[in-house]
């Protein structure tokens, strides 16, 4: 201990001694300063890298589940364009297919029309040939009464003929 208490002593005494221990006790302040603030920056900077390092991390993580969600997007618009394109199909079709109904519901019209105007025909046609029929049934008793009656006005004739030819024989002779 008795060297540090000389070497205390001495620079007590000499100024030069302690203008350069307090120069190099500054410089020691300032090294000590630069390390302590450098340390300082370091581990802001490391701790500023690990924020960025997990922010990248969330960020990575969030592109990726953006990019799925998209690449579902771009199938769900693909299956969405496609059921566009046959819905638009189908309704062309749906389209053609009402202007063919509408069509063949005129022609429909049209035609129960006509087939009311050939019922009421067939109808009325039906009635005169039932009346036909009556007129003719009893025609035909008539013209098989009549019948009946001319073979009769013949048989009896032919009778009054014989009757008659065989009186002029008789008279003849």
């Amino acid at each position: 201990m008795a060297n540090i208490e000389s070497i205390i002593y001495r620079l007590e005494n000499d100024s030069t001694w302690m203008l350069i221990l307090g120069i190099s006790i500054v410089v020691f302040l300032i090294i000590v300063l630069v390390i302590v603030i450098s340390t300082l920056r370091v581990r802001r900077y490391r701790n500023r890298f690990k924020g960025l390092l997990f922010k990248n991390e969330k960020y990575l993580q969030k592109v990726s589940a953006l990019e799925n969600e998209l690449a579902t997007f771009k199938t769900t618009n693909n299956e969405n364009t496609n059921l566009k394109v046959s819905l638009i199909e189908r309704e062309k079709t749906l389209d053609a297919s009402q202007a063919s109904y509408e069509v063949l519901h005129k022609n429909f019209d049209e035609n129960e029309k006509r087939l009311k105007k050939l019922s009421q025909a067939l109808q009325s046609k039906e009635n005169e040939y039932k009346i036909l029929l009556k007129e003719y049934e009893e025609s035909k008793e008539r013209v098989s009464a009549l019948s009946e009656e001319n073979t009769k006005y013949r048989t009896t004739n032919g009778r009054l003929l014989l009757k008659l030819e065989n009186s002029e024989f008789m008279t003849k002779r």
